[in-house]
């Protein structure tokens, strides 16, 4: 039983491993994004119901 919780802990804590650098990636990615994401949320905010019907109509 001890081996085996052993071996789930090496597993997780080596996956938790690989997962972390593309999820600092993915952060970074963020927070370069921010400005960006409020300028566009300030429009749709302004104007929701015509951003709505143009992406509708493009896609």
């Amino acid at each position: 039983m001890g081996r085996k919780d052993k071996k789930i802990f090496s597993f997780d804590h080596s996956f938790v491993k690989t997962l972390q650098p593309r999820i600092f990636k993915e952060v970074l990615i963020l927070k370069s994004m921010i400005r960006l994401n409020f300028v566009s949320a300030f429009v749709f905010h302004l104007y929701p119901f015509s951003c709505v019907a143009s992406l509708h109509y493009y896609s």
